[in-house]
């Protein structure tokens, strides 16, 4: 499969805003139409051969840390390298603005998730209780040192 990594551009929203509804806590139409946000938000989008948004992945950098916020593959294109590559190429643009790590969050329930985030060298800070609703559910904070 042809696809190529690049930054997020405005009329990505719809397409974003699509795939997003597939994520456990998804972003709505609005929350794409306001990105990119300044110098400190940076979104990726995999883009197939034909200009089709694959997937995103949108970190948010804050003094020497970078947060990653969402990401999500269109099901279609789900086990296929995509959510790896979106990933990999955040993690190389965070380590290049100079940052230290990157955190994130996520259920844990999403084992899929939890696999390639240890594959990628992210590792468990801490489970927190409760942390997420609808269904409640523990969370897992995890880190990459860049």
């Amino acid at each position: 499969m042809e696809m190529n990594i690049r930054p997020y551009e405005r009329g990505m929203a719809a397409a974003c805003a699509e795939i997003a509804k597939t994520a456990p806590d998804p972003w709505k139409r609005e929350d794409f139409d306001k990105l990119p946000g300044g110098e400190n938000h940076a979104c990726f989008v995999a883009v197939d051969g034909g200009g089709q948004v694959l997937g995103f992945a949108c970190f948010l950098a804050v003094c020497e840390s970078a947060d990653l916020q969402l990401v999500a593959v269109a099901p279609s294109h789900r086990r296929q390298g995509v959510a790896e590559a979106m990933l990999q190429y955040g993690i190389r643009v965070m380590r290049e603005r100079g940052l230290q790590r990157i955190f994130l969050e996520l259920r844990v329930s999403n084992q899929a998730a939890l696999a390639l985030y240890k594959k990628l060298e992210f590792a468990v800070l801490i489970q927190r209780d409760r942390m997420y609703s609808k269904p409640a559910e523990d969370g897992l904070l995890m880190v990459r040192y860049l």
